[in-house]
C-alpha cells in the first residue's frame, strides 16, 4: 500500500501543477506571438523588397528606353553626306558620337561598326585608333533581326585602358 498524502501536501502539489501549467501556456503564447510578429515582418520585408525592385526595374527601364531613344535619334546625323570622303565622314560621325558621350553620363564610348566589325566611327579616339574586339556572335545576333532593336552585349576589354567597357 502506499502512504496517503497529506491534504497540505495535494494542495501544494496542485499549486505546483497550476503553475507548472501556466508557465507552459504562458512559453506557449509567447512562442504564438513570436511566430505572428516573425511572419509579418518578413511579409513586411518581401513588400518593401518588391516595391524596390519594381521601382528599380522602371528606373533601368526608362533609362533603356532613353539610350535607344537616343541611339534611334542618331540614325538620321550619322546617315547624313554618306557619299562623300571616307576620312572627312568618319571625322564628323566620331565628333557626333564623342558629343554624345560627353553629355550622357551612362556611356563611357560608342562606336559605329561596320558588319564585318571595322570601326566606321567611335566616340573615343582610342577606340577609332585602337578599333573594338566585339565578339563575333555578339555582332552577328546584332544584325540578325529585321526590326531595330536596343542590343547590349557583355563588357569586352578596352585595348585602350585595359578595363572592361
Amino acid at each position: 500500500m502506499r502512504p496517503r498524502l497529506s491534504p497540505d501536501r495535494r494542495v501544494l502539489g496542485a499549486l505546483w501543477g497550476g503553475a507548472g501549467l501556466f508557465v507552459a501556456a504562458v512559453a506557449l503564447a509567447a512562442a504564438a506571438l513570436l511566430s505572428t510578429q516573425h511572419a509579418a515582418v518578413v511579409a513586411n520585408a518581401e513588400t518593401r523588397v518588391t516595391r524596390f525592385v519594381a521601382g528599380a526595374e522602371a528606373a533601368i527601364n526608362r533609362s533603356l528606353l532613353g539610350m535607344d531613344m537616343l541611339l534611334a535619334g542618331l540614325a538620321a546625323p550619322l546617315s547624313e553626306g554618306a557619299t562623300g570622303d571616307e576620312a572627312g565622314l568618319r571625322d564628323r560621325r566620331s565628333h557626333l558620337l564623342a558629343q554624345v558621350v560627353r553629355q550622357n553620363l551612362q556611356l563611357s564610348d560608342l562606336v559605329l561598326l561596320a558588319p564585318d566589325g571595322r570601326v566606321l566611327a567611335a566616340g573615343q579616339e582610342s577606340s577609332l585608333r585602337l578599333g573594338m574586339q566585339v565578339p563575333r556572335a555578339f555582332l552577328d545576333d546584332v544584325l540578325a533581326p529585321t526590326v531595330p532593336a536596343l542590343v547590349i552585349s557583355l563588357p569586352v576589354l578596352n585595348t585602350a585602358t585595359a578595363e572592361q567597357a
